[in-house]
């Protein structure tokens, strides 16, 4: 009985060990050196009181172009995103918005656990972010209007995401992040009846933040090609000057070439 006991305890080892080196190697193939597209759609709103106290809101497209290069030690992530769109609408009046971002993000393994019997590999790491937000309003802008007619802000920040990833089984992975933003420089267009304040101004999370979720599941469709469907969630919050907040949600597809 001594014997089987230990030869149980062996293979039950030998069986996570097994398990282990699968999750792993689902996640540096999945994860691995290539070239991701992302193309999405979801309701986007907008409160922005330099140009109107009113929330305005509708679809807004989104682009995304990622470069990974997966190590064992480390991943890395270079993204451009891209949002517009010309239907964002309060009532009958309506205003077209551009967004762009771009990012760096730096993953690090910081640890595993087990959550409803799947392995999770937790990833930690530094996230510098650049995003952009301009908006016009479709309405006659001649005169004194052309003042109020534009709104830009901008955020270039120093962040942190958190990454989760568990292998379901060697072609179908789980994953799901969080990013946000911890010290930022805030560019505005300064209200005119405060020409005298600085339109860049040093912020924190409290007076300008920018946060990110994502989570999805990503396929492996043939060795080069990956697919994943994800829901993504931001919201973007400036009130260092007139106050201005934007959020959206949306469904996301991506196609993921390995090289």
């Amino acid at each position: 009985m001594k014997r089987l006991m230990l030869m149980i305890l062996a293979l039950s080892m030998a069986r996570s060990t097994l398990l282990g080196q699968e999750g792993d190697s689902t996640i540096s193939t999945m994860l691995s050196k290539g070239l991701t597209f992302r193309a999405g759609i979801g309701s986007y709103a907008l409160r922005d009181e330099f140009i109107s106290r009113e929330t305005y809101s509708g679809p807004l497209p989104v682009y995304m172009l990622t470069w990974t290069d997966g190590a064992p030690a480390r991943i890395s992530q270079m993204s451009f995103e891209l949002r517009a769109g010309s239907a964002i609408r309060n009532h009958n009046i309506s205003a077209s918005i551009t967004e762009f971002a771009f990012s760096f993000d730096y993953l690090y393994p910081v640890g595993k656990f087990t959550f409803l019997s799947h392995d999770v590999s937790a990833y930690l790491g530094p996230s510098p972010d650049f995003f952009v937000h301009f908006r016009s309003q479709n309405i006659a802008k001649g005169g004194s209007a052309i003042t109020r007619a534009y709104s830009v802000a901008m955020l270039f920040s120093a962040g942190a995401i958190l990454t989760f990833l568990s292998p379901l089984n060697e072609s179908l992975l789980a994953d799901a992040s969080f990013e946000s933003n911890v010290l930022s420089f805030g560019g505005r267009i300064v209200n005119p009846d405060d020409s005298d304040e600085s339109f860049v101004k040093p912020l924190t999370p409290f007076s300008g933040l920018r946060f990110k979720s994502d989570a999805g599941l990503r396929y492996e469709v043939s060795s080069r090609l990956h697919v994943r469907l994800s829901y993504r969630f931001e919201l973007s919050r400036i009130d260092a000057w007139d106050y201005f907040i934007s959020g959206s949600d949306m469904g996301v597809l991506s196609l993921h070439y390995r090289f």
